[in-house]
């Protein structure tokens, strides 16, 4: 018996996952970390908005202090969304950076060094407030959040916000601590 679990052991051992990026357009949840609500409003819009994007979604990164959010491009229609660690406004930052993926899917945005707005070199050294991709994102930001609070996104299912808003509201004025037990995921 003891000869048949080291063989078992052995063979599974050499087993390996495959974690490919998938080939279909949608939202992911790279990191395992996003909750499904968000994932599912991040998955609404890009169906609405950036049909052709792949989106992967990370939240608690430990970004460059004052930046609460990040948007990469990693390959053409293929995009890494990185969210801050103890964001006080996360899905406010979420739709920001959405904002940069629309824009940078028509054509708006260039990712590539040297990053580009409407076909001009991107200056970083401008005030924040005064770069028009941020100004766009911003926008976007605004936007996103008016269709969402006012049940317009196409593509979202709004029955079960109805029943779950309370329960984010709550989480959001008590600030409830993170936890990795999946359960307060399984409510989102």
């Amino acid at each position: 018996m003891r000869w048949i679990l080291i063989i078992l052991f052995c063979l599974t051992s050499c087993i390996t996952v495959n974690q490919e990026a998938p080939n279909e357009s949608g939202v992911y949840n790279y990191s395992q970390n996003v909750h499904k609500l968000d994932l599912n409003i991040a998955t609404a819009i890009q169906k609405q908005y950036a049909p052709n994007a792949t989106i992967y979604l990370e939240y608690d990164q430990p970004l460059t202090w004052g930046i609460m959010g990040l948007a990469n491009q990693l390959n053409p229609h293929t995009y890494l969304i990185q969210l801050t660690r103890d964001n006080p406004y996360p899905l406010n930052t979420l739709f920001h950076e959405l904002g940069h993926v629309i824009d940078g899917e028509a054509g708006k945005l260039g990712f590539k060094d040297p990053y580009t707005w409407n076909g001009v070199k991107c200056n970083f050294k401008q005030p924040w407030s005064d770069r028009p991709w941020e100004q766009s994102a911003n926008v976007w930001r605004d936007s996103l959040l008016h269709s969402y609070q006012n049940e317009q996104l196409e593509y979202y299912d709004y029955s079960s916000e109805r029943f779950l808003k309370p329960l984010r509201y709550l989480e959001l004025k008590f600030r409830f601590p993170k936890t990795n037990d999946g359960i307060r995921d399984s409510i989102y």
